[in-house]
């Protein structure tokens, strides 16, 4: 962890003056909730030591959580919500051993002597949820919140978005355990900041307002990692320091994807860079992209470095050979005053702004402005200012608007030059799906050791959309990555190949041998040996596999080796090593156990599961993300969780996607539960009518609503800004 604390750390005075510039900014315009807990908290704090005390003498849990309960929805808490109260509820109804859930309860919230205490406290917490399916990261808050009640100018609150906050400020997520992410936040509230309630309304602020803002500290960190030019390395330095540059460059990126959409008049998508230049040099500037769908690159831009701050248009709709000079060509006969190309790092056309990153030929269409400027800069207006300005251009250069084109296709005949070395499909594509890069490559390296894999878990979990959007970043030529779902009457000759029938202009019949999905992609892998292709076999259990596959199963492990086949005994085929394979399995439909072991050998499975590994929480991210209701993901775990105990297992659990639905709220939910989820529990527990309704929506309702107490209420305008 950053020991912030130290007066030495390159990161401290870095990451204050980055904090110090939004304590100006809420200065200069005070924030609707300053205020906030002396209005609300504080006269009710003493009322919440009180149960607090009771609990320790009588270590009743239930009634506490009762009490406690409806204490918290007394008043504007901020503790009532999902990531305080509730977690109480669920460990007093969950819990097997209710004293030992009590003692440790007790201890959690109990305010600790000091920093070390309190990392003990947080981190017993965290392991003693986990026994009760509560995830651990909830623990800093429901203790602190405590904390905060007994001395307020002493521990700093874990508001949830003050943990964003930190985030935005540090770049920092991968934290070892829940503990040390109580004592970044306490050494960046109490140190960094040095007034812990100011610390929480200004992260409060950042959180409701998502201002943005630049500052001549973002420039000194950009020059920081200039450094790399002469050969000077400091690995860990300079990955905190990119740390912050992505962070800030996603939180401008996403606050202003609607707004910059709608200057240009056209759908763009917000694009963060990269952590690295490349693959050992982590990055030293800071760019935003709000990119045209299926363009390579024509963005509206925006890119700092050490000695200013570019706005302008990147204008790459595609990544051929000669592609920067056509764009040069196109905007000289489009002009824009006050506008300039200006080179990327190893460009040789255009203004030499001091520009690192880019890779061959990038340049930006571009209003510049010197560091000097940066800090009266109203960054959001100029943003849309350009946006207006270089849309007509960025028509010329991509043709109008067009919502539907976004398969980012480049023509097979074109030959494709690497223009950006950040512009990273995978990355994109992680951020896209909602799930961490390394995920992706560990996917790819599967790819890479058998040459397929199989995505399986229960409906919904996005194993299609997944396969398919991994496919287009890995192939961009649409047939070099065709989709065939199998089925119970999917046969070997519809699969690979076989005699069909054909009738010649006498109305003669003959027969002739047709190549199916399979021989035709590896036809088109034998003759473009260099290219990757990938085919992907939705449902591939619901087919009869050794009857469809034939000597195709032997070809699936000894790639490259020729085996006569079943209609060109005299032609012997062979499977080419840049073909893959991406199936999927429904385990709603059969379970792993019930596949052939021969191909079970063949193949790595990769688990989709709804509450397990990468998958998990991916609900949880997609509402926060698109700013919808957190109670949904919390019920659907719940559901979730039941099921797998019914079941004996996680293979019949509810799907991410069916409850990604925008604006989805309790009556929209029930019509999903009743068209969508009901069906499906029908069928799973087929003749068990009690079991059925258990989980009838009325019936998860009413149960979710026991632990998560009043849900559906809405705070008035001085409801808490952090829960």
């Amino acid at each position: 962890m950053q020991d912030l604390t130290s007066p030495d750390h390159p990161e401290r005075d870095l990451i204050r003056r980055w904090h110090l510039a939004h304590v100006k900014r809420t200065e200069a315009v005070p924030p609707l909730n300053e205020g906030w807990r002396s209005r609300n908290i504080t006269p009710r704090a003493a009322e919440g030591l009180e149960l607090l005390e009771q609990f320790r003498l009588t270590r009743d849990l239930g009634k506490f959580q009762s009490a406690s309960d409806l204490w918290s929805r007394s008043f504007p808490s901020g503790y009532s919500g999902f990531a305080g109260q509730m977690i109480i509820n669920q460990i007093s109804k969950r819990t097997a051993d209710p004293e030992l859930s009590a003692e440790i309860l007790i201890d959690a919230l109990t305010a600790p002597t000091d920093l070390d205490e309190a990392r003990r406290k947080i981190n017993d917490l965290a392991e003693h949820l986990t026994t009760v399916n509560v995830p651990e990261t909830r623990a800093p808050f429901v203790a602190s919140y405590y904390w905060g009640l007994a001395d307020p100018d002493r521990w700093p609150v874990a508001w949830p978005k003050s943990s964003d906050y930190l985030i935005y400020c540090t770049g920092r997520t991968d934290f070892p355990d829940q503990a040390a992410r109580y004592a970044e936040l306490h050494q960046f509230a109490a140190e960094i900041d040095g007034d812990i309630l100011r610390f929480e309304e200004v992260a409060a602020w950042w959180s409701n307002e998502r201002p943005v803002i630049v500052d001549d500290v973002l420039c000194d960190r950009a020059r920081l990692r200039a450094e790399w030019q002469l050969g000077q390395e400091d690995n860990e330095l300079y990955r905190e320091n990119a740390q912050v540059l992505v962070a800030v460059a996603a939180h401008i990126g996403g606050s202003l994807e609607n707004e910059v959409s709608a200057a240009v008049g056209r759908t763009l998508n917000s694009r963060k860079p990269p952590l690295k230049w490349t693959a050992t040099r982590y990055r030293g500037d800071l760019w935003v992209d709000w990119r045209v769908p299926g363009t390579y690159g024509l963005a509206v831009r925006v890119w700092l470095n050490g000695e200013g701050l570019s706005i302008g248009l990147r204008p790459y709709p595609h990544a051929e050979a000669g592609a920067t000079q056509e764009m040069v060509d196109v905007i000289d006969d489009h002009s824009l005053e006050g506008y300039d190309v200006i080179a990327g790092g190893r460009s040789t056309l255009g203004t030499d702004r001091g520009y690192v990153g880019g890779g061959a030929g990038e340049i930006i269409y571009a209003r510049w402005f010197n560091r000097s400027e940066i800090n009266s800069l109203d960054l959001r207006a100029e943003i849309l200012k350009t946006a207006a300005e270089v849309a007509p251009l960025m028509t010329v250069l991509g043709g109008a608007p067009e919502p539907d084109d976004t398969s980012g296709i480049i023509p097979e005949d074109h030959e494709v030059v690497p223009v950006d070395a950040d512009s990273d499909l995978l990355d994109d594509l992680a951020e896209e799906l909602l799930v961490d890069r390394e995920f992706l490559d560990e996917i790819i390296e599967l790819l890479e050791d058998k040459g397929q894999v199989i995505f399986y878990g229960p409906p919904g979990t996005g194993k299609t959309y997944f396969a398919r959007k991994l496919a287009e970043a890995l192939v961009a030529d649409p047939r070099g990555r065709p989709i065939v779902q199998f089925h119970p009457s999917t046969t070997y000759e519809d699969f690979f190949e076989g005699y069909r029938p054909a009738t010649n202009a006498e109305g003669q019949l003959s027969y002739h041998l047709k190549p199916g999905p399979l021989a035709q992609l590896a036809e088109r892998a034998h003759r473009a040996p260099e290219e990757r292709h990938i085919m992907i076999i939705d449902e591939i259990n619901r087919a009869n596999l050794p009857k469809v596959l034939g000597e195709l199963l032997f070809l699936l492990e000894y790639r490259g080796t020729p085996v006569r086949t079943l209609y060109r005994p005299d032609e012997p085929f062979a499977l080419p090593e840049n073909l893959w394979f991406i199936g999927t399995m429904n385990t709603a439909d059969r379970s792993i156990a019930l596949i052939d072991a021969a191909l079970r050998r063949r193949f790595h499975f990769v688990p989709f599961f709804p509450n397990l590994g990468h998958m998990s929480k991916m609900l949880d991210r997609w509402l926060e993300r698109e700013e919808e209701k957190p109670w949904v993901g919390e019920l659907v775990r719940q559901v979730n969780e039941e099921l797998e105990l019914e079941l004996g297992g996680p293979h019949l659990q509810l799907g991410a996607s069916h409850f990604m639905k925008p604006g989805i709220d309790k009556p929209s939910l029930r019509r999903i539960w009743k068209y969508n989820i009901e069906p499906f529990i029908e069928d799973q527990f087929f003749g068990d009518p009690e079991r059925i309704e258990k989980f009838r929506f009325q019936a998860v309702w009413e149960r979710f609503e026991d632990v998560a107490g009043d849900i559906t209420g809405i705070d008035g305008s001085d409801s808490p800004p952090v829960d």
